[in-house]
């Protein structure tokens, strides 16, 4: 995989009107970090076209899923050892900490996740502990998941 490319944090001003006067004031916040299509090839080239959790190969249904928020790391946007390939529906899950991945690679899911949809139970519920199958040129760093996962109260 590719080095770690290194990006600036962009910021963007917007302009909010306030009640009080007709005044504006500026406001400085993130611009969204987003990453390059070259970025977003080459990494579902090395996943093979698949979703690590469930092998769905639909291109327009899968994600890089950042281990570390885009947001709160944006130097590791296109860091090729922070992110997944995960479809849509799991990457949402993955978002909302309702599974995580182990820094020896095993699938974590939370014990407050109960879904009723079966294909939810047998792609995250029921492989609770089954190590994450990805290709062998694929690397995570487990210090970027050691991160993830020490925000998570119901890991133990």
């Amino acid at each position: 995989m590719p080095a770690c490319q290194s990006k600036q944090h962009p910021t963007r001003t917007i302009r909010i009107h306030t009640l009080r006067k007709n005044k504006q004031q500026e406001k400085h916040e993130p611009a969204e970090v987003t990453v390059s299509d070259a970025f977003r090839t080459e990494t579902l080239d090395y996943y093979d076209h698949a979703c690590t959790l469930t092998g769905i190969r639909e291109d327009e249904l899968l994600n890089l899923a950042h281990i570390l928020p885009r947001s709160q790391r944006p130097e590791l946007a296109e860091h090729p050892e922070s992110v997944l390939v995960l479809n849509s529906l799991h990457h949402r899950a993955f978002d909302a900490a309702l599974s995580t991945i182990a820094s020896d690679y095993r699938i974590q899911t939370s014990s407050s996740f109960d879904p009723a949809h079966p294909f939810l139970r047998e792609t995250i519920l029921d492989r609770n502990g089954d190590q994450l199958a990805r290709p062998p040129t694929v690397q995570i760093q487990p210090s970027f998941l050691n991160d993830l996962n020490a925000g998570l109260s119901w890991l133990s």
